[in-house]
């Protein structure tokens, strides 16, 4: 695989502050969380972040240019 999506459906197609949903910021009711639902989303998290930071690690960074005054 060439590239990794940040997401878990694929690349990033719009962005939105969580104010456009939400006066206070806060999405959903907390009151039906659970540890175990926590540990899902987390364990679902990390296993599309590793890929991630793996593939952002091999990223081939130039050297920045000296330029004037270096």
């Amino acid at each position: 695989e060439t590239e990794t999506p940040l997401f878990f459906f694929g690349h990033a197609s719009a962005a939105w502050l969580s104010r456009d949903w939400s006066a206070t910021g806060v999405f959903g009711d907390a009151t039906i969380a659970t540890a175990a639902k926590g540990e899902q989303i987390l364990a679902a998290a990390v296993d599309r972040l590793v890929p991630l930071i793996t593939a952002i690690s091999r990223f081939d960074v130039p050297a920045p240019d000296a330029g004037e005054g270096a």
